[in-house]
């Protein structure tokens, strides 16, 4: 798990607009002793003040999830 502010705070999200885009970069490291196996990367964002996480919606305002799943990777043995 890795928590910042997007941009390293250069793109707070009271700027942002419906349908904007903003990249964010984040490295990741697998550790070495993880079991091998599917593992999901996924991206959720949260109230700083209240560690609330804020719920992700479709374009009629429907409730999907509280977090958006990028990808998944394979661990393996090695």
């Amino acid at each position: 798990q890795h928590d910042s502010q997007p941009q390293e705070g250069n793109a707070p999200t009271h700027r942002w607009y419906p349908g904007q885009i903003v990249r964010d970069q984040h490295r990741l490291s697998v550790s070495p002793d993880a079991h091998p196996g599917r593992y999901r990367i996924a991206v959720g964002v949260y109230l700083l003040s209240t560690g609330e996480r804020l719920p992700l919606t479709d374009h009629h305002g429907q409730i999907l999830d509280d977090k958006a799943l990028l990808m998944e990777i394979d661990v393996n043995e090695e």
